[in-house]
């Protein structure tokens, strides 16, 4: 108990001490501790690293130039991401080390997710794979994604969903390590790498525990897909959390659906990944994905080129408890990169985020509307959602053509009493005032109310 109590005091010191030893040294010497790499060098650390876990590669330069030249569709937000942190010159030295960590071990994950899946489905990748006959990738068929702003109930929705026997929803420890799920074969192998990621994930709520009341993690339970979309550099947090990424946000709010198509593919071949275990393995079980994140808000229609056959979830709730409740959470994360968080700062970039998504899913809707036949989009206002959990499930299953059965009834009834429990005790608190984030309610709700206008105080269900 009195060790757990003093790892506990390190960990929520241990930032603070490592910065006062940056500024000391920045004050002495002029130099900063851990810069931020070059993209090159970046890319370079990545890949011997890669070579480590895979000694296969290092023997063969013709697959590390194929792997590379697969990832070339990373070099221009690797540039944007890597400029804007090494021109920071607000960063602590925590931060600049949390950056360059974030950075490489997206692009391990990137190059690691290639040589697994290439090694599995790809013919022309090894002369070995010329001489067998290789599985076709498991199919990735009429997915279900559930994406809104944050903070509109969808981990509250995703949750309940994964219960369902028909869905799937990927667990944090197979987001976080896509290919390493593939390559699991015991379930000793499971339950060391979920005991691993929690070994990795419990110092960030030790040392911020305030995290836990906005999105709590458990390795071995259901979590958002923004982990896949991370390791190709599509990144929704770090353009709020820094304050030297305006070309990257630019960069990340403006793409088309066709320069999309890249970072869509690979995020498929993840899910294919994570699919592997249960396909080489010969388990039955659920096959229809359920994945959630507010980041594929900004790219529908890349979406949905990608998974014509897709069916989306879009939560929405009032504009302004959104916004507090992001610019709370995002200032938290803002204390493992900066020493001083300019929270002005963090809520106007709050706010182009949520206008961004706005927009998009503004489009997103009227122009698939009249592409497609089918029903793609499925409306779930936060109130009806957050009153009745469970008769919100029915009411989704109905309309997504997913049976329901007593069994099933019973298991969302339990998942919700569940949640009102954890509400209560996990409670997050925030509000918006002009004094603390420049930003008020109603500020918020005038600037976002031609997207809460149709798509909320209008909505009336299908």
């Amino acid at each position: 108990m009195v060790l757990g109590w003093l790892r506990t005091l390190y960990r929520r010191w241990y930032r603070r001490l490592v910065n006062l030893l940056g500024w000391l040294v920045w004050l002495l010497t002029g130099q900063l501790l851990s810069p931020v790499p070059s993209p090159r060098q970046l890319l370079a650390d990545a890949l011997a690293a890669v070579q480590t876990t895979y000694p296969e590669l290092a023997a063969s330069p013709s697959k590390c130039e194929r792997l590379l030249s697969e990832c070339e569709h990373l070099h221009e937000p690797l540039q944007l991401l890597a400029d804007g942190w090494s021109q920071d010159e607000h960063l602590s030295l925590s931060g600049r080390r949390q950056a360059r960590a974030n950075l490489t071990g997206a692009l391990i994950n990137h190059l690691s997710c290639l040589h697994v899946w290439n090694s599995h489905y790809a013919h022309d990748y090894d002369a070995e794979n010329n001489h067998r006959q290789l599985p076709q990738p498991p199919s990735i068929t009429q997915p279900i994604f559930i994406i809104g702003w944050p903070r509109t109930g969808s981990t509250l929705l995703h949750n309940m969903l994964s219960h369902h026997p028909q869905l799937r929803a990927p667990l944090l420890w197979e987001v976080l390590q896509p290919a390493l799920a593939a390559e699991t074969k015991s379930d000793d192998e499971v339950r060391r790498h979920i005991s691993n990621t929690t070994n990795e994930i419990e110092p960030w709520f030790e040392a911020e525990p305030n995290l836990r009341f906005m999105h709590a993690m458990r390795a071995d339970a259901p979590d958002e897909c923004c982990h896949l979309l991370e390791q190709t550099l599509v990144d929704r947090h770090t353009p709020i959390i820094a304050s030297s990424m305006n070309a990257y946000a630019e960069w990340l709010y403006s793409r088309t659906p066709e320069s999309m198509r890249p970072f869509y593919r690979f995020y498929r071949k993840q899910l294919e990944l994570i699919a592997t275990r249960q396909f080489a393995t010969q388990q039955h079980g659920p096959s229809i994905f359920v994945l959630k994140d507010s980041t594929h808000m900004l790219f529908v229609e890349a979406l949905l080129l990608e998974f014509p056959d897709a069916r989306i979830i879009h939560t929405i709730r009032d504009a302004a408890s959104v916004a507090g409740s992001c610019c709370s959470g995002f200032s938290l994360l803002s204390n493992f990169y900066y020493s001083r968080v300019d929270k002005h700062g963090v809520a106007r970039r709050v706010m182009r985020y949520l206008e961004a998504c706005a927009r998009s899913m503004n489009r997103a809707q009227d122009s698939l509307a009249q592409q497609h036949t089918r029903r793609v989009f499925f409306d779930v206002p936060f109130q009806e959602l957050a009153s009745e959990p469970a008769r919100c499930v029915l009411r989704l299953c109905n309309d997504l053509g997913l049976e329901w059965t007593p069994t099933i009834q019973a298991t969302m009834r339990e998942k919700e009493a569940d949640s009102r429990v954890e509400h209560q005790r996990n409670r997050h608190r925030y509000t918006l005032s002009q004094h603390e984030w420049a930003l008020d309610d109603t500020q918020a709700r005038e600037r976002l109310v031609w997207y809460t206008q149709r798509f909320l105080q209008t909505h009336t269900p299908a």
